[in-house]
Parts: structure tokens; C-alpha cells; sequence
């Protein structure tokens, strides 16, 4: 026995304190102490007459090294070489003579020393010695008994915490079904907070009320001497209900009497759960197996039938019970028996077979069976046999109208493909093949290769469409989707697909058409566009024609007020200002009509070079000296029947814009020369009609743009730069002057990789007339003549009466043509000439005219 290092509890001190008294008085000691061992560490539970911290050292030694009964004593401890030196003895308390016994317990370990001892030299008596060593017994059964307690708590202790830590729940029961002990586990199972809550109550009340007359009857067994279990469901306190299996024993006392019942009690809700589904799982399972519409076979290994559901005899035409007396071989034709066996070997290997065979019903007929066969894990087989006779027969009518259909569309351009929805296998012909760049042979015939070419952007939506028809839900299936081709590029495809049903009129095949469409998307779409841009011309030009009556009057009035008004007048630079105003609203306006096609053009012959070199000093100014301006001008003849202020325009605009592109410099390329446009071109540039053109081509070496921006730089208004930039006006105006003047501009650009605008106008070989510069000054413009204005406008006419006027005329004025044509018939004077707007409400200026 080792003596526990922790210190003793007052009662043990007492105790100890009172067997060392007895020790000191029995041997007429002054001084007397209770010396234990433990481990390497001595200490004193009891000491008298001194107050010394440690033993001497050679009591200690001797202590280790004595036998049971051996008893230490020292008359004089100076004349012992063992304590001689100890500072017991030549210090306080100056020990003259020691004695004392070992506490040696029954394993032989040596727990420490009774010691008495005198400051005198001295000897003990017999009476004294056996005092001493049954005192010394004493102590050792003392601590004998504090071993024996601390060992009992440890194991107390530690039974508790297994106790608690047990997952499974543990309980004391009376008699009556009283709580007199639970872990927390059950605790947690009958959802009480703490145990003081189900202290003494009865287990009773939480069972679920079925099951209280059988847990009262284990109960009753248990006290009764005999173990016992039941499963049974509790209702916790906070209301969930669980599933518990119990195993309940009694507990004896030392007499043999049964005093508590012990329960130990297991969660089983969720295998409960699992049985339970497991149970409604076979019962459906079993509920498939007879409501399938196709025949499922079991048989053993001798191929004799052991189960088969509904469909099957209904199948076969024989009764459950007489097909069971059967086997397989005897429904089957002799022409398949030979390979029969072939089967089951390949079966037992693990492999699932599907096959067909030839099967006879009880009245001798015959049907095709599609077969798929397993072997289960107890060594029987399992077939699921489906009657293929109907399908065989409507796949070589499909195969016959797939000849017909073939031979039709062999001479068309349709792409034909056949998908087998049962077994996943498509066919694509040869035409659907080619129309995105491969041969027969290089392409696969799979479900995959038609999903990985769609557009990822397409897939879910012609999926769904799909998907759809296949179910049911839309009774056909078309779908337009981008097509990858073999170069990379998308084309266009418009499929479409016809079902083939089967015997339950379901899908069990799907026929279909691809269609490249492509070139007709392209020129929807351009047609799209030009409708679009025709539109917003109609609209811009409209409301610049009104913008530019109201110019005239602005601007009008301004220079009449201009001639009229010294120079050194104070509200002559006002005039001004309005006028610069006006002027810059002019140009606006006529852009809004050369993009709207409505401006009125002066066309005469032009020499597109001498156009280039006239413009070049102007164009070096305007796009700045970082950019370099390079011409390649034609030495052929390049001329075209255009008016040149507009072409200036144009390479004005698209001079300025490619030097925008370029913020950090570059070069701005110039070119002329003929070309002869032929079919092919016509046709991937709708506008274009074939013929000898002459092409002016402005590129650039800036940023480039992307398909997006590409396709809307023609639009009114439609700017990349930022607000306050730009009108959006200047790429629309050179689309719409190249189409008033019969042309065509094609754009190339690629994001990095800069611009290329080309202009095609119709080649004339004429050469240029110039006209002549009318040198007439303003001031000498005067007449005497009549003149009559025509204009629904009153201000508009107002200004030009007075400027008429002005200049010496006789100046008739009307609103309409009608009240023109009155005032015609009134007058008696010659009219000698007609100025008439000509758009005018009622009757317009060719009218009145006419």
C-alpha cells in the first residue's frame, strides 16, 4: 500500500493524532511522529513534542530495509554512526535516543514509521515495545481502511462516469415504476432537463398508453427474479416520440431480494424508420413487380420458373400456377435452345444481358420478347421480357419509308437525322454532314456530337424544346440554333423533328430535318437594318426639313438686319453670334439629310484622285502631327458621278474618325481604284450591284472595334465617344450621302487590329466638267421682273418677300396652291417666275407647278 500524497481530512488527522499520543504516553516519550512514504517524498500526518518538517534520515534507510517484525531502537544515538551526524541530533531537538516500528502492509511495501523518541539516552521496556507495535498495527489499519475508501470512491467514480457517458439509457426503478436513477442519456430520451425533475415520478408516464400494460407486466416479471425486454415507444416531456428497445434485470441485495429494477433501454426510432421503409419499400417493390407492364421471370439455375408477375402470364397465356411447374426451355423456340445455355454461362459471369428470342404462348402462337437478363446475388435469375413484335414490325415499315425518304430528299439540300430514343443511337445523312464541312467518315454518329456542336448559348433552350417533345408535352419539335461548322464558325439551323410512336404510343423514335439558314437569317437581318436606318432617316429628315425652314428664318433675318445695321452699332456683334449660331445649326441640319438621304445633291462629274491630293494639306492639319497620312492613289481612271462637297464630307468624316480611334498616333491609309463587283459580291453585300465601281478605302492602325459596335456605327446618333464628344452623326452621314449617290461602304474591323472603311460608287469613263464659279456679286443681283412666292410657312415667306424686294422685284405672296392658282386667275400682270415649296399641305409644289 502506497499512502495518496493528498493531505488528510481532519477526521484522519484526528485520528492519527490520538495513536501518536497513545505512542508517546505507552513509551513515556516526549516526542513521538507518524512517518509515511510516498513515492520519493516522505511527510508527517501526526507529530508530538516537536515540530520538525522530516524524520532523520538513517530512521527513514532503516525503515526501507527492515523486516515486518523487525523493531528499530537506539539507546544513544551518538554512539550510532547512522544518526551520529543527523541534525537531529546535534541540533534541535537533540534526539538522545530513537525508537520505532515499520508500517509494513501484507504486499511486503514498506508505508512508513511509528517513532518515538527522547532527548536522553534511554531504553524501552516489554511492555513498552508491544505497546509500540500494536500501536503501529493501528495505524496501519487505519490506513489500510482510508486505501480501502479511496479505491471504493475511485471505482464509484468511475462506474458513474461510464454510467453518464453511456449512449444508451440507464435507470433504477421500484417496484411501482419509480424513477430512483437515470443517465443522462435517458434523460435526454425522455427530454427532462435535469434529473430532479423525474426524481420519483413514474416511467409510467411517459409510455405511449399501448404500451403501458406490457411495461407494467416486464416490470412485475423483473421483480419476480427474471430479466426481460420489450420494445415500446415513450412520448418525451417536451412532446417527441420515439421508438425504445429495454432490457430490464433485477438487482439483489446481499439477503438475495430483488430491490430495483435495472434497465438499460436503446434509441431503435431510427431503425424503426428504416425497418418500416424497408417494409413499405418491399411492399411497393412487390406491388411494381405485379402492376409492371412488362413480364419479370425468376428462375433457378435449371432454368425452371420459380415466380413471374401478371404481365407475364398474361404474356405467355398460361395460369401463375401452371407456369410454375414449367421451365424456359419449354416456351421457347427451337431455333433459339442451342444458345440458351450460352447465356447462363455468360450470366453467371455478373454480366446483364439483353437479348431476343422467340417465344410460344400456350395456344402456339408467337411473339418476339426482348429479354434483359441478370443473375441475382442467391444464384436465380431474373428476366424482364418485354413483347417486341409490334415494335419489330413498325421499325421495317419505318425502314421501307426511310428508303422512300432517302431516294426524295437525295437531290435536296436538307440534312436528315434519325434518333432511336431507346437505345440513344442517331443517324446523321450525309447532306446534314456537309452542310458544316465534313464528310460521311469524318463526323461520329452520336447524340453528343450534335449536343457539343450547338452554341452554348442555344444548348438550354433547343434542350428544353427537346426535351418537351420527347415527354409529350409539345406535340412537335422545331428549333432555329447557331451550329458550329468545321471551320469554327456558327451557321445558322432551323430542325425540325416528326415522332415515331411505339406500341403505347409513346416516342420511340424521332425524324428530322436540319436546314441551313444562315444566308436567309443574314438577309433578314440586313433588311431588318435597312428598315431600321430607313426609319430614323424618315423620321431625322422630317424634322430637319422643318429645322431648316426655321434656319432660313433665323439666319434670313439676321442678314437683313446685318445689311441694314452699321457696323458700329452695339447689338451688330449679337447679330452676329446668332448668325455663327445659325450657320452651326445649318450644318447639323444638313447633316440630318445627307443621313436621311433628302438633301439635294449637285452631282457632276468628279476625279476622285484630284478630290484626295485637293484635300490632303487640309487633312495633315486636322488629324495632327502624330499620325502620319499615307495616300496610294489609283493610275487608272477613277471617276464618279457624284456631288464633291459631299464626297469631301465624307472623307472628312472618316478621316476624322479614324484619327479619334488613334489617341496615341498612327497612320491613316487612302487608297482609290477600280474594281469590277461581281455576283458572288452582290450577294454578301446586299446593297451592291454588280459592275465596275470605283473604291475609296480610309484604314487606320487604331483600336479596332467589336462585332457589337460594328454593327451600329451606321446608326443616327449612335457614338462611342464620351458625352459631349460627339453627335453620332458623322458615320451616318457618309451612310447615308454613299447612298444617295448610288454606292455601297463596307466596313472591316477586328478589336486591335485597327479599321477599314470601303466606299464602291458606280464607275462613270466620262471626263470632269467643272462649273463654272457664278462671279455675279451679290449687290448686282437686281431685276424689275414679278415674281410669285408660294410657301404655307409665313415667316419663311415674309423673309423672302422682303429680300425680293430688297433687290428691286415685284413680289407676289399665297399660303396654299390653291389660293396661288386663284390669285393667278385675278391678276392681270405677267408673272415671270414661281418660287414654290414643295411639300405644302392640299396641293404640293410639283402640282401647283404642273
Amino acid at each position: 500500500m502506497t499512502p495518496a500524497a493528498a493531505e488528510l481530512s481532519a477526521e484522519a488527522r484526528e485520528v492519527f493524532d490520538g495513536l501518536t499520543a497513545l505512542a508517546a504516553d505507552a513509551c513515556d516519550a516526549p516526542l513521538a511522529l507518524i512517518s509515511l512514504a510516498d513515492g520519493q517524498r516522505r511527510w508527517f500526518p501526526s507529530d508530538i513534542g516537536t515540530s520538525v518538517m522530516d524524520a532523520p534520515a538513517a530512521v527513514a534507510r532503516w525503515a526501507q530495509t527492515a523486516a515486518p517484525d523487525e523493531m528499530l531502537v537506539v539507546p544513544d544515538t551518538t554512539a550510532d554512526p547512522r544518526f551520529a551526524d543527523s541534525p537531529f541530533v546535534t541540533g534541535p531537538p537533540h534526539v538522545r535516543f530513537v525508537a520505532g516500528v515499520p508500517l509494513v502492509t501484507a504486499a511486503g511495501v514498506v508505508a512508513g514509521t511509528l517513532c518515538i523518541m527522547d532527548r536522553v539516552p534511554r531504553a524501552l521496556t516489554e511492555a513498552q515495545t508491544r505497546a509500540l507495535r500494536v500501536l503501529g498495527r493501528q495505524v496501519l489499519a487505519r490506513l489500510e481502511l482510508r486505501r480501502r475508501s479511496v479505491e471504493l470512491a475511485t471505482r464509484e467514480r468511475l462506474l458513474a462516469a461510464i454510467i453518464d457517458s453511456e449512449p444508451e439509457c440507464v435507470k433504477l426503478l421500484d417496484r411501482h415504476g419509480a424513477l430512483l436513477m437515470m443517465n443522462p442519456a435517458g434523460l435526454r430520451m425522455i427530454e427532462a432537463d435535469s434529473f430532479d425533475q423525474v426524481l420519483g415520478q413514474h416511467i409510467h408516464r411517459v409510455v405511449v398508453d399501448e404500451y403501458r400494460e406490457a411495461f407494467q407486466s416486464l416490470t412485475e416479471q423483473v421483480f419476480r427474479g427474471t430479466s426481460g425486454s420489450l420494445v415500446y415507444q415513450v412520448t418525451g416531456l417536451k412532446g417527441t416520440t420515439r421508438w425504445l428497445e429495454t432490457h430490464a434485470v433485477p438487482l439483489r441485495d446481499e439477503h438475495g431480494a430483488v430491490t430495483a429494477l435495472l434497465g438499460i433501454a436503446r434509441d431503435i426510432t431510427e431503425q424503426t424508420r428504416v425497418e418500416q421503409a424497408l417494409r413499405e419499400r418491399e411492399a411497393s417493390f412487390r406491388a411494381l413487380f405485379e402492376q409492371a407492364t412488362d413480364g419479370i421471370f425468376v428462375c433457378d439455375r435449371d432454368m425452371t420458373f420459380l415466380d413471374v408477375n401478371t404481365a407475364g402470364c398474361a404474356m405467355t397465356g398460361y395460369p401463375r400456377d401452371e407456369l410454375l411447374t414449367r421451365r424456359a426451355t419449354d416456351l421457347l423456340a427451337a431455333d433459339d435452345l442451342p444458345r440458351l445455355s450460352q447465356e447462363v454461362v455468360r450470366l453467371g459471369s455478373g454480366q446483364v444481358l439483353t437479348s431476343e428470342w422467340h417465344v410460344q404462348r400456350k395456344d402456339g402462337s408467337r411473339f418476339i420478347a426482348e429479354a434483359s437478363a441478370k443473375q441475382l446475388p442467391d444464384g436465380r435469375f431474373q428476366s424482364v421480357v418485354r413483347d417486341v413484335t409490334a415494335r419489330r414490325e413498325a421499325e421495317e415499315a419505318l425502314r421501307e419509308s426511310e428508303d422512300r425518304l432517302r431516294r426524295a430528299v437525295t437531290a435536296g439540300r436538307v440534312g436528315l437525322w434519325d434518333w432511336d430514343l431507346q437505345t440513344n443511337e442517331v443517324y446523321y445523312s450525309p447532306e446534314w454532314k456537309r452542310q458544316i464541312g465534313f464528310s460521311d467518315e469524318e463526323i461520329g454518329n452520336t447524340v453528343e456530337e450534335w449536343r457539343s456542336r450547338v452554341h452554348p448559348d442555344d444548348l438550354p433552350r433547343v434542350l428544353e424544346r427537346l426535351d418537351g417533345f420527347v415527354s409529350g408535352t409539345e406535340p412537335a419539335y422545331e428549333a432555329e440554333f447557331r451550329f458550329r461548322h468545321k471551320n469554327g464558325a456558327y451557321r445558322r439551323i432551323l430542325a425540325q423533328g416528326s415522332p415515331v410512336l411505339g406500341e403505347r404510343g409513346k416516342p420511340v423514335r424521332v425524324l428530322g430535318s436540319h436546314v441551313d439558314i444562315t444566308d436567309r437569317t443574314e438577309l433578314q437581318m440586313r433588311l431588318l437594318q435597312a428598315q431600321k436606318m430607313e426609319s430614323i432617316g424618315r423620321l431625322a429628315g422630317g424634322i430637319a426639313h422643318d429645322f431648316n425652314n426655321l434656319l432660313t428664318i433665323i439666319n434670313g433675318s439676321a442678314d437683313l438686319a446685318l445689311l441694314n445695321m452699321p457696323r458700329e452699332h452695339d447689338l451688330r456683334g449679337d447679330l452676329e453670334q446668332i448668325r455663327l449660331a445659325g450657320e452651326r445649326a445649318a450644318t447639323l441640319t444638313r447633316q440630318l439629310l445627307a443621313m436621311s438621304r433628302q438633301q439635294i445633291l449637285r452631282a457632276e462629274i468628279v476625279d476622285l484622285n484630284a478630290v484626295v491630293e485637293q484635300m490632303q494639306s487640309l487633312l495633315h492639319r486636322l488629324i495632327g502631327e502624330d499620325i502620319q497620312l499615307a495616300l496610294t492613289l489609283s493610275p487608272e481612271q477613277v471617276h464618279i458621278q457624284a456631288d464633291p462637297s459631299q464626297i469631301e464630307q465624307v472623307i472628312l468624316n472618316l478621316a476624322l474618325n479614324a484619327r479619334d480611334a488613334m489617341p496615341d498616333g498612327g497612320v491613316v491609309t487612302i487608297e482609290t481604284g477600280r474594281v469590277e463587283l461581281d455576283e458572288a459580291f452582290a450577294a454578301d453585300h446586299p446593297t451592291a450591284i454588280p459592275g465596275p465601281h470605283v473604291v475609296l478605302g480610309i484604314s487606320d492602325t487604331g483600336a479596332g472595334m467589336d462585332e457589337v459596335t460594328r454593327k451600329r456605327i451606321f446608326e443616327p446618333f449612335f457614338t462611342t465617344k464620351e458625352l459631349g464628344k460627339g453627335t453620332g452623326l458623322g458615320l451616318s452621314t457618309v451612310y447615308g450621302i454613299v447612298k444617295q449617290s448610288g454606292g455601297t461602304v463596307w466596313v472591316e474591323s477586328q478589336p486591335g487590329e485597327g479599321t477599314t472603311f470601303r466606299i464602291y460608287l458606280p464607275c462613270v469613263d466620262e471626263d470632269p466638267r467643272r462649273a463654272q464659279a457664278d462671279t455675279t456679286a451679290a449687290g448686282a443681283l437686281r431685276g424689275t421682273e414679278t415674281i410669285l412666292i408660294v410657301e404655307d410657312e409665313h415667316a419663311l415667306r415674309r423673309l423672302t418677300r422682303r429680300f425680293l424686294e430688297s433687290w428691286g422685284y415685284t413680289v407676289l405672296e399665297s399660303g396654299t396652291g390653291q389660293d396661288a392658282l386663284d390669285l393667278l386667275a385675278q391678276f392681270d400682270g405677267t408673272i415671270d417666275l414661281m418660287l414654290t415649296d414643295v411639300v405644302m399641305p392640299g396641293m404640293n409644289g410639283r402640282e401647283l407647278a404642273a
